[in-house]
């Protein structure tokens, strides 16, 4: 409990921003030439090795990386470029960003996954970057000089003009649609100012978790015609992207992170006073107002508050001032208000505290460098070892005063309790063995609510306290509650085991509560029975906790029994225990009574069989119970005709071929039914809204046999009985089992074509058998007779009955394809006729015959959406066949040949659908939705089907696949709360929608391992409606007496999955008109005592279903419909803008009706906002209505609409510009219309640091920036906005520099520019006269590039002031390494070999005039090789080289260089690490790839996700080419992003930081393999 407590209020992680913004994402592999410059294709070369020239260099090379233990070379990476994969030949046809697609503006186009293209808009204005694929991560360079962006599944920006983006898309193989749309620019951005925290403080190192709010409603104002208003969503504004704040210094300044290209906020590191402000990732130049916070740096909070410490060091005093706290805004810990102090405790210590409250202590642990937390949450003993402590008083509110606290190395003294014991002087009440069956903690709770008990405590003292309540003065151990209980040996006792909350389980103490039997007669229970008048009533005595009494059915028949509790409050308790004996048989439940709102009632339905008692506990508050019995009589049972026949041995194939039918007959008081039962013990009825009474049916075969499973061939006399009517089992027929010998003549081989016999049937069916002699792929083809019309079943399945085919594909011309193994299989056919199946091989020709006769359609006479998907089948076909020629795999000709089919057969042609009706959607599941025991969640597959009806024709329909879009809806923490799957289908030009909803909460196994899920289904036409509380649906309730076994069986697993279909009616149909009736009924009532004329309208109906689904061992159970969960649901509905427009003067009131068993009941209903929500425990038709009543006057929620309301508010001018300071504007507003009631506008600047604004409007310039003046109306629903400049212009400008000389290409000096005067706007346009020679960039920094002199001059924006310095750069002779590159630019690696040549590859460099490879043999034998000079590629588009004429079977190296001509001289700017690869003809090889064979404790990983500061080691191994490998150097390692991760050089990953980088393991001869490192 300590360490969640801890978890949820001290993470230490950063949350200064509402979403979480992501981390910069760095490139992968491919990424350097990616973005590189050149245009033209890379040349080859192959030459000998060049001896004239010899390098005298060590074996070493000079740039060092991560690596483990080389025998030769180290070296370090310190950029993320491109890498080599082991097996990537290089062609010399690499692609450059100069070839990469280029994109002006909008449109859609297609590129592959990790492949740049270009976007260079023509115009200024916001785009939207999406994809068509799941889990695309889009990447893009903000700027020349950011680093890479990464952006989940679109991207939203503000471009500018002349600028160009590179992009491309990540975490996807594969082709890749993507789409760029200009969306409206975002115009202002807002918060809701009462929301804000008033306490907000900030730390310069992330102390607390969520010290900043991550829920505040922000709003973002889109610059279009209506001025659209955007809401965020759990951080996000849909559309645009993250919403965070930025911070603002005192100078003005915003603290950005300038490798985002500014998209990315930084942490303030000064202490001060800042603003800070909301803005979006999509448009960072627009944020909302500033508003002001306190930043504190680590010291200055935890020193907040006052500590004194005696002399001997062992007592520290803390004094906590109450106001000096920081608040942690996690909504679901009770501890949020921090109070920082700091101790140094001299040397180990035990030390005890005078308060209860949550502690922490941060330590700096120098062995692993890092912060350790230690979390003191009870009031014990804590050791501290010696050491400077940080440390937070954790409270659940402000102190109310300054609060005096003592930490002391004195021990208290001991007070513990030492026993617990009922009360001497009270009289337990009764507790009966039987209730105590069905009872959990929480009952007997209940039953001992008003018992005492005495707790003895170690002092000699003791305490009288009750269930449920805590010792005073001893809060710390919590509340009392029951943890156990369980009876005695002498069955006359039960022990009952007690605990306290804190220590719960740990510490439990017993006592011993003596139990009767309800049998007893000392202890006689009163009641009714049916013997007497069928209606009675039972007055409860006295005032117990729980009331007992029995029901009794006398008669030799079974009776169903109405109790009514009369008296029975809205809040009371609804809990009965049951205990039932027949023939001293004993079962025991636990029911729920089902209670009104309206009235003090509550009743419940039960059946007892003949002869037998019911007892009964009940919590409620009721007087009295009322008993009705009903005369039950069984009249017959028989088994269906369809039900007389069985196969022997043959399961899991489907309901026609396996399950019993029977036809049940009954009476009650003089009324017949008809159901139909079966003894499957998952299916006790085919529906049970038919089976009123709740029966069941048991079975005998031959008076000896309970179930078909093990019955041999023959007949059987069968027979049954009804529990809940009477214990006679009475004849029901004859069932036949066949063999499938006997059933079955001699099966066809493939290739034969089988009729069936008309005069042979099998359960209504006609039948067949085949025989697969060799496993493959068939194509079992179903040919009925052209005169014969029909409805057509087809079951298929193997001896073994684990195979059933889809009946639609097997009615098709073209067959059924599918993968059989070798057997005998066998065919059921309903309705067959003169049908006959014939089975054969899958051929190619079946493809090509099929797709020719596609080709020859008609697209004119055939529905759009269906023509379109066949034209996706045939696009894919066709590029099957293409690939053929060198042969073909039969699973994809299988598949295609399916597809094929399904899109030919699901063509439609041009005809009248009725698009008044709904298609009906059937979800089919591929892959369930999971979440694993990590917490990540497995997104499932949905295959879904819209079915719709054709006009006039009731039994003709069209099946239409829907396209699945699963999305995700985020909780503040970045988990996943819930899953939404939209199936969408169009037909005729109209869209559908039908939405499954799956809260990853209710996905759960419990420790039996039973899974259980829930789903929401919102069907086309309903309103959108959600569930809330889902999860804590008691899975039990829903079960039936023979599934709850089942589901409690330690050795049974059961899956349990439940669905709430949401779907619209319309109410005036015919079909409704009763509960039309009954729900206007319910509404005159409601209106009928009240004044001022009230009016009610019917907003819209709808009906909620509950459904379950339960599979066990791997059966599926048809879904059943439950009534009554047994506990009460919340359920929200988002209401519409009719609901929500109320008519001026009047206020309104909404109102749920339930239509449940022909009862209309009223049910509560609460608005929030949009949404209306209501609570239900019993699923049918639902109608949402409002009344209206003129009120006195306005309603303070919902106020009424003035006579004369402003429309539009209009500035003088929307942007102007200031250039002095205190220089003054006049802005005029314009109210409309001219005769609005109330015309008061108010005023406001979003920056008073650049321009203020007073109440009438008058502007008055501050300091340089951009300020928004917004002028508002009364009612504050209309607004206008005009922007701001203030730009001071400078009197005089003045250049200086330290130096004016530079000697290396890359070295660079700064030169500083003064504007005068300090305010005056200081943005200076800087410019090199030849930038051959020397650069200059925005801030004033020159960069050597060549030999010669350059001018730089810097000018002011306006022009008005100019001033230069010259610049001279002097080369030396010698060539010279440039200082600015690192390891990480230039990459080689050696892949292909032959027994005398060695080819060398490596990355272009942009820039580079040409190559130098430089090499020798590898150290060996006690000898060392120099590297010497191979070659001079003087091409720089050239990437390999061949050495040739070398000794076969011995190793090489060799260093790759690039150099740039400078005044004609060679000047090397890069450099590659030594690579080793051996020529072929030996024992030896070079590596193949890198193989991961485990990350930490997970194997053959190629990603890890850590906490920070925790470590993973890389295990890693060469995978050989062919031949062993020598190794010359070991694994070496690097990282992407050391502010995330950093890696040692024997493979330790070290988490450092929040987000995702790279790191990369390479062989010696150049081939790597990529890990991806999550930092949370």
């Amino acid at each position: 409990m300590a360490r969640k407590k801890l978890r949820k209020v001290l993470a230490w992680t950063l949350a200064a921003t509402i979403a979480v913004i992501p981390v910069n994402m760095t490139w992968a592999s491919e990424s350097a030439d990616l973005f590189s410059d050149s245009s033209e294709n890379i040349e080859s070369v192959e030459m000998a090795a060049d001896k004239t020239d010899s390098l005298q260099q060590e074996e070493a090379d000079t740039q060092p990386i991560v690596s483990g233990g080389e025998e030769e070379d180290t070296f370090t990476m310190e950029d993320s470029v491109e890498v080599f994969s082991a097996g990537d030949e290089s062609d010399g046809n690499e692609k450059s960003s100069d070839e990469a697609q280029i994109i002006t503006g909008e449109g859609e186009f297609t590129v592959n996954a990790n492949e740049a293209f270009i976007f260079q808009p023509k115009k200024e204005a916001t785009y939207c970057i999406s994809t068509n694929k799941d889990n695309a991560f889009v990447n893009i360079k903000i700027s020349p000089t950011s680093g890479v962006e990464s952006y989940s599944g679109y991207c939203t920006l503000k471009t500018s003009l002349e600028s160009s983006y590179q992009t491309y898309i990540a975490g996807i193989d594969g082709d890749v649609k993507i789409t760029i749309k200009e969306v409206p620019s975002i115009k202002e951005i807002s918060v809701d100012e009462q929301k804000l925290p008033s306490d907000y403080t900030c730390l310069t190192e992330t102390v607390i978790d969520n010290e900043f709010p991550s829920d505040l409603p922000v709003t973002v104002i889109l610059d279009d015609e209506n001025e659209t208003e955007l809401k965020t969503n759990s951080g996000y504004i849909d559309g645009y992207g993250e919403v965070g704040i930025v911070y603002e210094n005192s100078n003005g300044e915003f603290l950005w992170d300038e490798s985002s290209g500014n998209t990315r906020p930084l942490r303030p590191t000064v202490s001060g006073q800042y603003k800070y402000h909301f803005f979006c990732k999509a448009d960072p130049d627009i944020k909302s107002i500033g508003y002001g916070v306190t930043v504190k740096s680590f010291d200055e909070f935890f020193a907040d508050n006052t500590v004194t410490v005696d002399e001997e060091g062992d007592t520290f005093e803390i004094l906590l001032n109450r106001e000096k706290y920081i608040k942690n805004y996690d909504n679901d810990h009770p501890y949020n208000y921090n109070y920082g102090f700091k101790i140094d405790v001299r040397e180990t210590t035990t030390y005890y505290r005078n308060f209860s409250d949550i502690l922490y202590f941060k330590s700096w642990n120098s062995a692993t460098e890092s912060w350790e937390t230690k979390c003191w949450e009870k009031a014990g003993a804590f050791e501290l070892q010696a050491g400077t402590y940080y440390a937070i008083f954790a409270e659940k509110q402000p102190l109310d005063f300054s609060l005096r606290q003592t930490i002391t190395s004195k021990a208290p003294e001991k007070t513990e309790i030492s026993h617990i014991s009922l009360k001497n002087t009270q009289e337990p009440p009764i507790l009966y063995d039987e209730f105590l069956e069905s009872m959990d903690n929480g009952d007997l709770e209940k039953c001992l609510k008003n018992a005492e008990f005495e707790v003895d405590l170690v002092d000699n003292t003791s305490r009288i306290i009750k269930l449920g309540d805590a010792i005073e003065g001893y809060e710390e151990y919590g509340n009392l509650h029951i943890t156990s209980f369980e009876p005695e040996a002498n069955d006359k006792q039960y022990k009952i085991g007690l605990s306290f909350d804190e220590d719960e389980y740990e510490n439990e103490y017993y006592i011993d509560l003596n139990v009767a039997h309800v049998t007893d007669s000392e202890n006689e229970i009163g009641g009714l029975s049916n013997s007497e008048a069928p209606s009675q009533t039972y007055t409860f005595s006295g005032n117990d906790d729980v009331r007992y009494f029995y029901i009794e059915n006398r008669l030799d028949i079974s009776q169903t029994f109405h109790l009514g509790f009369v008296g029975h409050t809205k809040d009371a308790d609804t809990t009965l225990l049951t205990a039932t004996v027949n023939e001293s048989a004993w079962t025991y439940r636990k029911l729920w009574i089902d209670r009104y709102s309206d009235k003090a009632y509550a009743d419940k339905t039960v059946t007892l069989s003949a002869g037998s008692k019911m007892y009964l506990g009940y919590f409620g508050d009721a007087a009295s119970v009322e008993l009705v019995t009903n005369n039950i009589q069984l009249k017959s049972i028989k088994l269906k005709q369809n039900s007389q026949q069985i196969l022997q041995g043959v399961s899991c194939l489907t309901n026609e071929l396996e399950d019993l039918y029977f036809e049940v007959e009954y009476e009650v008081n003089g009324e017949t039914y008809v159901i139909s039962l079966t003894p499957d013990e998952n299916d006790n009825t085919d529906d049970e809204n038919d089976n009123t009474d709740n029966l069941s049916i048991q079975v005998l075969f031959d008076n000896k046999h309970t179930s078909v499973e093990n019955l041999e061939s023959g007949k059987y006399q069968v027979k049954c009985r009804i529990p809940e009517i009477s214990n006679e089992y009475r004849d029901a027929g004859t069932l036949t089992v066949s063999s499938y010998d006997e059933l079955f003549a001699p099966p066809s081989n493939v290739g034969g074509t089988v009729f069936f016999d008309k005069s042979k049937t099998f359960r209504g069916m006609n039948y067949v058998g085949f025989n697969i002699t060799k496993k493959g792929y068939y194509k079992i083809s179903f040919l009925p007779d052209d005169n014969y019309e029909g409805d057509y079943k087809f079951v298929a399945a193997n001896i073994n009955g684990y195979y059933t085919m889809n009946s639609s594909s097997m009615m098709s011309p073209y067959g059924h394809h599918r993968y059989l193994d070798e057997g005998l299989y066998m065919v059921f056919a309903q309705g067959a006729g003169a049908v006959k199946i014939t089975v054969n091989d899958t051929t190619l020709d079946d493809l090509k015959k099929l797709y020719k006769e596609c080709l020859n359609l008609d697209e004119a006479i055939y529905e759009k959406g269906s023509w379109e998907s066949l034209m996706t089948a045939l696009t894919k076909v066709k590029k099957f066949l293409d690939s053929c020629n060198d042969g073909y795999d039969v699973d994809e000709l299988a598949n295609n040949l399916d597809d094929l089919i399904y899109a030919k057969d699901s063509l439609v042609e041009k005809t009248e659908i009725d698009l008044s009706k709904n298609p009906q959607f059937v979800w089919n599941t591929r892959e369930e939705t999971k979440i694993d025991a990590n917490g990540t969640v497995e997104v499932g597959q949905y295959d879904v089907n819209a079915i719709f009806q054709y006009t006039n024709d009731e039994y003709h329909t069209i099946v239409r696949k829907c396209d699945v879009v699963p999305m995700s809806v985020n909780s503040t923490d970045g988990k996943i709360r819930v899953l939404y799957f939209d199936a969408t289908v169009t037909m005729n030009g109209k869209e559908f929608t039908c939405r499954k909803i799956i809260p990853i909460n209710t996905l759960k196994t419990d420790e039996k391992g039973n899974h259980s899920s829930t789903e929401v289904i919102v069907e086309p036409g309903a309103p959108n409606i959600t569930g809330i509380g889902l999860d804590k649906i008691n899975i039990e309730d829903i079960l039936s007496s023979q599934e709850k076994i089942k589901y409690n069986d330690p050795n049974t697993n059961m899956d349990i999955k439940i669905s709430f279909p949401i779907k619209g009616i319309d109410i005036n149909e015919k079909k409704y008109s009763k509960e039309k009736f009954k729900i206007q009924a319910e509404l005159d009532t409601i209106i009928a005592n009240m004044s001022g004329n009230p009016t009610y309208g019917i907003i819209d109906c709808f009906d909620i279903s509950m459904f379950k689904k339960v599979e066990l061992k791997k059966k599926v159970s048809e879904a059943k419909p439950i009534s009554d969960a047994h506990q009460e649901i919340i359920f929200e509905r988002e209401l519409s803008e009719e609901a929500k427009n109320i008519p001026a003067g009047f206020n309104r009131k909404f109102y749920v009706i339930r239509i449940h068993d022909d009862k209309a009941e009223c049910l509560d209903a609460t608005r929030n906002g949009n949404t209306l929500s209501f609570k239900t425990s019993k699923f049918s038709i639902y109608a949402v209505a409002y009344v209206d009543v003129k009120a006195s006057a306005p309603s303070p929620s919902y106020p009424s609409t003035p006579s004369y309301p402003v429309t539009d508010v209009i500035l003088s001018q929307d942007k102007a510009d200031l250039t002095k300071a205190a220089e003054t504007l006049q802005l005029t507003a314009t109210v409309k219309p001219s005769y609005a009631d109330n015309k008061t506008i108010t005023w406001k600047s979003s920056d008073e640091k650049v321009a203020t604004v007073d109440k009438d409007g008058k502007v008055t310039a501050v300091a340089n920036g951009t300020a928004t003046i917004t002028a508002t109306s009364a009612d504050g629903k209309h607004s206008a906005t005009a922007t701001i400049i203030v730009k001071i212009a400078p009197e005089k400008l003045t250049l200086t520099t330290e130096n004016k000389m530079l000697t290396k290409i890359g070295d660079s000096l700064q030169i500083t520019a003064k504007v005068e005067p300090d305010n005056a706007y200081d943005k200076l346009i800087w410019k090199s006269s030849d930038e051959k020679v020397a650069t200059v960039d925005a801030e004033g920094k020159v960069t050597a590039v060549g030999n010669g002199e350059a001018t730089i001059t810097a000018t002011t924006e306006n022009g008005k002031f100019s001033e230069s310095v010259t610049i001279t750069v002097k080369l030396s002779n010698e060539p010279t390494i440039n200082t600015i590159t690192g390891y990480g630019n230039l990459k080689a690696r050696s892949v292909t070999q032959s027994n005398n040549s060695i080819k060398v590859e490596w990355t272009r460099i942009s820039g580079a005039d040409g190559y130098i490879v430089y090499g020798s043999r590898c150290n060996g034998n006690g000898k060392v090789y120099k590297y010497k000079k191979l070659a001079t590629i003087t091409n720089g588009k050239t990437r390999t080289w061949t050495h040739t004429k070398l000794k076969k079977a011995t190793y090489y190296k060799y260093i790759v260089k690039a150099y740039k001509l400078v005044d004609g001289k060679k000047v090397i700017t890069d450099a590659s690490v030594s690579i080793h690869a051996v020529t072929k003809g030996g024992n030896y090889g070079v590596a193949k790839t890198v193989s991961i064979t485990k990350i930490g404790n997970k194997k053959n990983a190629t990603e890890v996700i850590l906490k920070k500061g925790k470590t993973a080691q890389i295990t890693a191994v060469e995978v050989k080419k062919d031949k062993k490998i020598k190794h010359h150097r070991k694994l070496c390692y690097e990282s992407s992003n050391t502010n995330v991760a950093t890696v040692t050089s024997s493979g330790m990953i070290k988490a450092t930081g929040k987000g995702s980088c790279t790191v990369w393991v390479y062989a010696q001869n150049g081939v790597y393999k990529a890990i991806t490192v999550t930092v949370k």
